[in-house]
């Protein structure tokens, strides 16, 4: 992942785990109140689910203590959504790391 500045938004560029570059998959993120609100900026970033053709769609609200994100694949013939979350953002909350407990970032 990569970090680019662009006026008051900020554009993740995303890349697969050798560091090829994923074309149409950046994530566009606005500062609103206290936390980073994001979503990806073209309906370009595919994904093959189950042997079908889909684009990815995706909403990440960035806070300091928590992280969500809600993904989803939709069908670009029909808009149909085939896969990702139906109850809304997965939600993520930080862990303080102490002497003892291993395993927490």
């Amino acid at each position: 992942m990569r970090i680019f500045p662009e006026g008051e938004k900020i554009r993740v560029k995303n890349y697969d785990l050798k560091g090829v570059y994923k074309e149409g998959c950046d994530t566009l993120f606005e500062l609103i109140g206290s936390k980073y609100h994001g979503s990806n900026t073209e309906c370009t970033c595919w994904v093959f689910w189950k042997g079908i053709k889909t684009y990815l769609t995706n909403s990440i609200i960035l806070g300091y203590n928590d992280y969500k994100v809600m993904d989803s694949g939709i069908d670009p013939e029909t808009g149909k959504k085939l896969w990702g979350s139906q109850w809304g953002h997965l939600e993520f909350k930080r862990q303080t790391s102490s002497a003892g407990r291993a395993g927490l970032l």
